[in-house]
């Protein structure tokens, strides 16, 4: 990937931070409104959970276009062009990047769940969310994925199937929450 290539990345990402603080200023996602009764979660887990799932979805986004333009570009004899190579050692890193951040946005979910701070989260019932919910499990499993990516990518072999692989990747964290449905998306909903 040549240095012009990641001065543009590296722009965007300064771009959706800046326009993620903005946001949470403006919209009051930043500031501690304690309700009564209620507890307040840690600055770390207001500010780093967004931050953690931005970082999230560039790294994503990062992993599947480096395979694409791997695949894209022109090869000898079907093989992946040198120039391939370097996007896919690239996709390699952002996806290790994005099993990195869904960890971190696994533990901050927890936190902002539980109410807790990061560093204060009860071993049990941290196990528990990450088990028996929706968010937790999908969040695992992006993880999970995201690891293979960053291990399989870096051959050249099963770079054809990184791309289907990363395109599934990011659909479990779209089926849960309030707008989801249920988890795994072949269980019947219960009542």
């Amino acid at each position: 990937m040549s240095s012009r290539m990641a001065r543009y990345l590296l722009s965007v990402a300064g771009a959706a931070l800046a326009a993620l603080a903005i946001g949470m200023m403006v919209g009051s996602a930043a500031s501690s409104t304690v309700i009564a009764g209620l507890a307040d979660t840690a600055a770390i887990t207001r500010w780093g959970l967004p931050l953690a799932k931005l970082l999230a979805d560039l790294a994503a986004t990062a992993t599947a276009g480096a395979v694409v333009v791997a695949l894209l570009l022109p090869s000898d004899r079907g093989m992946v062009s040198p120039q391939g190579l370097s996007y896919v050692r690239a996709a390699s890193w952002a996806a290790l990047s994005w099993a990195i951040a869904t960890a971190i946005t696994l533990l901050l979910t927890v936190s902002d769940v539980l109410a807790v701070a990061p560093g204060q989260l009860p071993g049990t019932e941290a196990l528990s969310f990450i088990t028996s919910t929706p968010q937790g499990n999908a969040l695992v499993l992006v993880m999970l994925f995201a690891i293979s990516l960053a291990l399989f990518a870096r051959d050249v072999t099963p770079c054809v199937t990184a791309e289907p692989t990363s395109a599934a990747t990011t659909t479990p964290r779209s089926w849960t929450g309030s707008s989801g449905g249920t988890w795994p998306p072949w269980s019947s909903p219960t009542t």
